[in-house]
């Protein structure tokens, strides 16, 4: 490190000269004396360390061969007083004396110099070690500030979901009464105003929940709730509930899955899982297309796949797919849209129930599924060409 830098980044320090020799502490302050910093001195060990706690040094410069209390004690005993604080210590040893030299570096010492000790060589050291203490300290305050920011985060987080939860419940419940209310043969177009509007608050109500699930799973607090989970009757509502949606598209949802087929999962961050996997499907499908979402038994393995004729992803889209905040094409290739933290949340939540998420499709099409009977998977004559595969352990067989 080159030392004029070094003593321009580094702001006045104390500086502990520790002796039992009076000649050489005086000649340590001889040669301290024309640098900005203050130095105070002390005779003994004993005396090093009362001083050190009267007033904390940001260096110290220690004899290691003084009776009594040893230079050596003296370095370990400042370094455990200030296990969160970095002080560099230089421990000036006897010439040629290497038993004591490599006992300073395995207590811990930041240099160790020899006797006779030359002026310029100790003022660079000395220079260079304040620069790294005053960079460490910077890197320390930073973090502090990091997690305090990330305390505000979460409190913000829990406070926003908190707030939002309730409205938006009483939203979907007032929804869901105007759509009973309103007569099937009426206006058509107030039925669909209604079950757009309440496809858009439970997606919303799923944003808000995967606010708080994401924070839970990156900072390892969230732990799914699992219990059987019976598939078919799970897709078959999701396949209700998304119905709507799809039709207004001109989109055909399929579902197809085995009559027996159970899972060990969360159920509320499952169902979650496949409706953000579903609805990106149905964004990225053309009028006319089709999504399929179908599960198998592979071994010890489930594999439940939600796949779709929209346009394949590009392969470099495809890196962040799942990362915080990715983004997509639309169907027509025009423009990138956010996914937020749909995805993000699919594999987080995923990853944690023991499994692995994760996208396919290309030129050569996505993977073909058979049918619960072992033929072809029924459907428009449209082959699938991109997929999303969750792939999850097998329910254990009793």
């Amino acid at each position: 490190m080159d030392r004029g830098a070094a003593a321009a980044r580094t702001p006045v320090a104390l500086i502990l000269v520790t002796d039992d020799d009076e000649r050489n502490r005086e000649l340590m302050e001889a040669y301290l004396r024309r640098s900005r910093h203050r130095v105070i001195v002390a005779g003994s060990g004993r005396e090093a360390l009362a001083r050190a706690s009267a007033e904390p040094p940001d260096l110290a410069i220690i004899d290691a061969d003084m009776p009594g209390v040893a230079g050596l004690h003296v370095l370990r005993e400042l370094k455990h007083r200030s296990p969160g604080d970095y002080l560099p210590v230089i421990l000036v040893v006897p010439f040629g004396d290497q038993e004591t030299r490599l006992g300073a570096w395995q207590a811990g010492a930041d240099e160790v110099m020899s006797r006779p000790v030359h002026r310029e060589e100790l003022v660079t050291r000395m220079d260079s070690l304040l620069a790294l203490r005053a960079e460490r300290q910077a890197m320390a305050r930073t973090n502090r500030e990091l997690l305090r920011l990330q305390d505000f985060k979460a409190s913000f987080d829990q406070l926003l979901v908190h707030d939002l939860k309730n409205p938006l419940a009483a939203l979907s419940a007032n929804l869901e009464y105007l759509g009973q209310e309103v007569p099937a043969d009426g206006r058509g177009d107030l039925v669909e105003a209604v079950q757009d509007a309440l496809g858009a608050s439970r997606r919303l109500q799923r944003m808000v929940a995967s606010i708080l699930d994401v924070s839970g799973f990156e900072e390892g607090a969230l732990t799914p709730d699992r219990a059987p989970v019976a598939l078919p009757p799970l897709l078959a509502g999701l396949q209700r509930l998304h119905r709507h949606a799809a039709e207004e598209r001109g989109v055909e949802l399929e579902v197809d899955c085995p009559p027996q087929l159970d899972l060990l999962v969360d159920r509320e961050l499952f169902t979650r899982v496949i409706e953000n996997l579903v609805e990106t499907a149905l964004r990225r499908t053309t009028r006319g297309g089709r999504v399929g979402v179908r599960a198998r038994l592979d071994g010890a393995v489930v594999r439940l796949v939600v796949d779709s004729t929209g346009n394949p992803i590009p392969e470099a889209m495809r890196q962040r797919l799942f990362e915080k905040y990715g983004a997509l094409e639309t169907p027509e290739g025009h423009q990138r849209v956010g996914v937020g933290l749909g995805l993000y949340f699919c594999r987080l939540a995923v990853e944690a129930h023991g499994g692995r998420i994760y996208f396919t499709g290309g030129p050569g099409g996505a993977p073909a599924v058979a049918a619960a009977g072992g033929g072809p998977a029924p459907g428009l004559a449209l082959e699938p060409r991109v997929a999303f595969v969750i792939e999850l352990p097998a329910l254990p067989r009793r």
